[in-house]
């Protein structure tokens, strides 16, 4: 009789050494925050050109023919989705003397490009008379320097942030005869500057002399030459 009443005496000891845990708090949620950064991303790199053209004279030797049409061709990607990326494009050709721009225009449709002899490079005079050519004088004060007419072309081939769809044309800035300058959302954009096949008039003749005839056309980030 005395075991009956020793065992659950027993059992009443071991249940009162059981650690209350149904008197502890317990969080039943709990945030980690998981992050990466993606740093600003800007490149350049050259897309589908034509460097190089053969141009024939006609028969008086007033009109210069080109083969092909000479293409400038970039293809530009920034992640920058503030609509304050700048781009712009300059060209240079031979000269002697001070640099000048090889530009002159104010709009795409009606832009051009001075070309200038590689060997016997014109000076500023000559390439500031290219640039407006005097009919009387038939391209005698521009020897060494043809003008020929450049479209510029600028297309957003990806969808971006802002709205804007693939194959949208990015219209310009800025356009004077010193650059071109655009403004770039975030995407994938083709730089494309194609010339035509023809000098334009009054600005090749007998004075410009034979030999590769050369102009530069640079594209940067930033629209401030340094």
């Amino acid at each position: 009789m005395k075991m009956k009443h020793f065992i659950p005496a027993l059992a009443l000891a071991m249940l009162c050494t059981v650690p209350a845990f149904a008197e502890e708090t317990a969080d039943t949620t709990m945030n980690t925050d998981l992050s990466f950064s993606v740093s600003p991303f800007f490149k350049i790199h050259r897309g589908t050109e034509t460097k190089t053209a053969t141009a024939a004279p006609n028969e008086d030797y007033s009109k210069l023919n080109l083969d092909k049409a000479l293409k400038a061709n970039y293809i530009v990607y920034t992640n920058n989705g503030t609509a304050d990326e700048k781009v712009r494009i300059e060209a240079t050709c031979p000269h002697s003397g001070a640099a000048v721009s090889a530009f002159t225009g104010t709009t795409k449709d009606a832009y051009y490009l001075i070309f200038g002899n590689t060997t016997r490079t014109p000076d500023g005079t000559s390439i500031a008379a290219a640039k407006t050519p005097d009919e009387a004088k038939k391209g005698a004060d521009n020897p060494n320097a043809v003008k020929i007419k450049i479209t510029p072309v600028v297309t957003q081939k990806a969808f971006s942030s802002e709205g804007v769809l693939a194959d949208t044309e990015k219209q310009a800035t800025t356009i004077n005869g010193e650059k071109i300058v655009y403004t770039l959302t975030n995407g994938i954009y083709d730089f494309s500057f194609t010339c035509a096949q023809e000098a334009e008039p009054n600005t090749f003749t007998t004075a410009d002399t034979t030999g590769t005839y050369q102009a530069t056309v640079t594209i940067t980030q930033g629209d401030t030459t340094p």
